[in-house]
């Protein structure tokens, strides 16, 4: 991690994805080192991309408390809007999907703590790339019934993105996802409902699958 952290050193990144590999117990060492290393200015998009992948193999092989660390959410909300690096955004929305499966409170609790970041979710829905938008779309399934999400998806256009979403994945399990988010808004969430009854998504019906 000193080799990656000072010299942004692809082969120091590269061997210790090996070494999980091989030995699946450097894995909680990995959960402990990589958050913090996220915080730091990588102009290597590569070097990143195959930390989250460290990342995200911990915390699905049982690390996630161990990762889930001071400003890792920061960190990785940051990365979910690289402006440049496409698989850096996937794999950010990724490990924060990964978190919240096991651990969603404290991933909740820590995520509206970062300025900003609800808006940033609302921009992942937007992204151009399609592998992003869907796995931003899982991760709000997860988020989705948290009464501040909901109003903050109810007020901020977020049927709009979700709605086109499943027009544009018609017949996938997208779709359903997207639509599931949307019904988690709904679900008792009376000015949502008013105002998506009240909109054109409503009205024009072509959404229904």
């Amino acid at each position: 991690m000193q080799r990656i952290a000072k010299s942004e050193d692809k082969d120091a990144a590269f061997a210790l994805r090996e070494l999980a590999k091989t030995d699946p117990s450097a894995l909680e060492a990995v959960a402990a080192l990589v958050p913090p290393e996220l915080a730091n200015s990588h102009e290597d998009a590569e070097v990143v991309q195959t930390l989250l992948e460290l990342l995200v193999e911990a915390i699905e092989a049982g690390h996630a408390k161990t990762a889930l660390q001071p400003n890792v959410i920061a960190a990785l909300m940051g990365l979910a809007t690289h402006p440049e690096a496409q698989w850096v955004r996937l794999c950010a929305l990724t490990a924060l999907d990964s978190l919240a499966g096991t651990q969603l409170d404290a991933t909740l609790e820590e995520l509206l703590k970062v300025p900003s970041a609800l808006e940033m979710l609302m921009q992942a829905l937007e992204d151009p790339a399609v592998q992003v938008r869907n796995q931003a779309v899982l991760l709000l399934q997860r988020l989705s019934p948290h009464e501040q999400i909901k109003l903050f998806i109810t007020f901020c256009d977020g049927f709009q993105a979700l709605i086109r979403i499943a027009e544009e994945e018609r017949g996938t399990p997208v779709a359903g996802d997207a639509l599931a988010v949307a019904y988690n808004v709904l679900l008792g969430n009376l000015p949502g409902q008013r105002q998506f009854c009240e909109s054109p998504l409503c009205s024009r019906g072509s959404w229904r699958s």
